[in-house]
């Protein structure tokens, strides 16, 4: 059997974007279009089209495959100026085009399925691999993210700013990140341990496995 490669589709709402009025919103908007030039000069490798505003208050990017999605999902999250939710639809392209807004296929039809089930359940993203109902995989993956979730709604300002700073440095020791935010190295602890981090940690690396699974599929 032939191993074929997966895409992966992912549609951004912003969330209450009607609030604004039209000059707070132009200069939001400005706002996410830099965020979205640094998430295609990060993750270039990743990326099969580049992350694009697609409506007023949309926006859309196309990766290879799923593996990054999780992770460029986070790091959004940490430079949006507001707070959005997420699709990510895995599956094949139909329709290949420079544009992202001439494209079709079953990833992309499955990025906005999984976008309103993430409206729904209030969850900052969702995701959906399959038009099968109860997929093991995307139960699993959207499970621990609902409890990812819940952890971190119980965050304060400052665990926030802790977990941010890990993720943006990832070869950090609690040592170097207590010595570059001028705390003890036991104050760092204290922090990361009352928010859990080593669990959430494990979650996200179970997450990035089962769409490392995701890549490929039997055909």
């Amino acid at each position: 059997m032939n191993s074929v490669s997966n895409n992966c589709v992912i549609t951004g709402d912003i969330k209450g974007s009607r609030a604004f009025n039209a000059a707070d919103w132009r200069i939001i908007q400005g706002k996410i279009k830099k965020a979205l030039v640094d998430i295609n000069k990060s993750h270039s490798s990743a990326i099969l089209r580049d992350f694009t505003i697609t409506l007023d208050d949309e926006f859309q990017g196309i990766l290879n495959t799923p593996e990054d999605s999780y992770d460029i999902f986070v790091h959004l999250q940490n430079i949006m100026p507001v707070e959005f939710r997420c699709g990510i639809g895995i599956g094949k392209i139909e329709v290949l085009s420079y544009k992202i807004t001439e494209m079709r296929g079953e990833s992309f039809f499955r990025s906005r399925e999984a976008l309103e089930l993430a409206k729904k359940s209030g969850y900052p993203v969702i995701v959906k691999s399959s038009d099968v109902e109860d997929n093991l995989i995307d139960d699993t993956i959207n499970t621990i993210l609902g409890l990812i979730n819940t952890l971190q709604s119980t965050w304060s300002t400052r665990q926030k700013e802790i977990v941010k700073h890990c993720r943006s440095h990832k070869d950090y020791t609690y040592s170097d990140i207590a010595r570059e935010l001028n705390v003890s190295k036991q104050s760092i602890s204290q922090v990361l341990n009352a928010a859990h981090w080593k669990v959430v940690q494990n979650g996200e690396q179970s997450i990035r496995r089962l769409l490392k699974e995701l890549t490929t599929t039997s055909g």
